[in-house]
């Protein structure tokens, strides 16, 4: 379901759908969101470009929106989101699936990897996809 995704070239704004073989981390989980028929929040993440190129995008603020939009939790259910730092030290955003972690780091190729514990990872669970 998810293999396509696996080492695309970074490139901000990409869109995988673009054809174009490259993808931005926020892009990435919109796709594997939309992948595994959850709400995907394209829409939703489009101020963070902004603040992105205006050289403002504290984690902070991601954090924020992703719990006035779900909240924290410890589950790898399929289609959480993650934040975690990248390889390259930089803080990132993945996206939950089959046990690990699909993600991007800038610069670099998006991969999968399996969860390893690590405390440093936060994971929301978005509020659509909360069952009540």
């Amino acid at each position: 379901m998810i293999n396509d995704l696996i080492g695309l070239s970074y490139e901000r704004r990409a869109r995988f759908c673009d054809g174009e073989g490259q993808t931005d981390c926020f892009m990435l989980v919109c796709e594997a969101r939309r992948r595994l028929g959850l709400r995907d929040y394209e829409e939703d993440f489009r101020w963070a470009y902004d603040e992105y190129d205006a050289g403002n995008l504290p984690m902070r603020r991601i954090m924020r929106w992703l719990l006035e939009h779900g909240r924290r939790t410890n589950a790898y259910d399929d289609g959480n989101v993650a934040i975690m730092k990248t390889i390259g030290g930089e803080l990132g955003v993945g996206v939950v699936y089959n046990g690990g972690i699909l993600t991007i780091s800038k610069g670099g190729r998006s991969f999968w990897t399996p969860f390893n514990g690590s405390s440093s990872i936060k994971l929301f669970q978005l509020r659509c996809d909360i069952k009540q």
